[in-house]
């Protein structure tokens, strides 16, 4: 089974990686939120190439009304392009933080942001709960 990971933000979208025979994942990609439709577009090719199983999209589980019901409309827009059952929700809480130290402790690559390891940690996070239940 293929997982991608989501982050998803206003500006900036984050991308994960994992199967379940290896269970890691790895930072994919960081896609600029330009629009919903262009980035379902995107989505969906991301979703055929890599035969996406399972969808683990970031929630903001303890934070403002305002971000949690940005994610909860991008997941619905998102199950316009991938069943909606196959979309689990994953809480972010301290991700970018997370993130944002581990890209530190790396000399920061150029130009990074911390999205995509945002995404990797939310996925990881939740392949080591699958594993674990």
């Amino acid at each position: 089974m293929n997982y991608l990971g989501i982050d998803y933000g206003d500006k900036f979208v984050g991308l994960a990686l994992a199967n379940s025979d290896l269970k890691l994942a790895v930072p994919l990609a960081l896609m600029e939120n330009s629009g919903m439709e262009e980035l379902l577009n995107k989505l969906a090719k991301v979703i055929k190439d890599y035969q996406i199983n399972e969808i683990v999209l970031g929630w903001p589980q303890w934070h403002n009304d305002q971000q949690s019901k940005q994610v909860e409309l991008f997941k619905t827009s998102l199950a316009t392009i991938f069943p909606v059952e196959n979309i689990k929700l994953a809480d972010e809480s301290l991700t970018s933080k997370m993130a944002d130290q581990l890209l530190a402790e790396q000399k920061k690559r150029a130009g990074s942001r911390q999205d995509d390891v945002a995404a990797m940690l939310i996925l990881q996070a939740y392949l080591d709960e699958l594993c674990c239940n």
